[in-house]
C-alpha cells in the first residue's frame, strides 16, 4: 500500500508513468464494483421470476405475464420521469383527468 502511496504525486497524478493512474483505478473498480454487480444480478433475477410467478398466479399464464410486464414497465417509466425529470406522473395523470 506504502508503494501506491508513494506513486501517487501531489494532485492525485501518478510520478513518471501515465499508464499506472488507469491501472490502479481499473483494479480498484474491478475489485469493489464487480460483486456488487453480481449481487446485483442474482437479486434482479430472483425477484423477476417471482413477480412474473405471482402474475401468472393471479391472471392467468398469457394475461399474468402481459400484466406483470406493463407493471414493471409503468414502475420504472414512473421512477425514471421522477428521478431524471423530477415529474410526478401521479399527479399529471390526475391533473389530466380532473379526479
Amino acid at each position: 500500500m506504502n508503494w501506491v502511496q508513494q506513486q501517487l504525486a501531489v494532485n492525485g497524478s501518478i510520478r513518471g508513468n501515465l499508464f499506472l493512474a488507469p491501472i490502479i483505478m481499473m483494479g480498484v473498480v474491478l475489485i469493489v464494483l464487480y460483486p456488487l454487480i453480481t449481487h446485483i444480478e442474482k437479486w434482479s433475477a430472483s425477484f423477476s421470476k417471482q413477480f412474473f410467478k405471482m402474475g401468472k398466479k393471479l391472471a392467468g399464464r398469457k394475461f399474468g405475464i402481459f400484466l406483470s410486464f406493463f407493471l414493471a414497465m409503468a414502475i420504472l417509466y414512473y421512477l425514471y420521469a421522477k428521478f431524471w425529470f423530477h415529474m410526478d406522473m401521479i399527479r399529471m395523470v390526475r391533473r389530466f383527468f380532473h379526479f
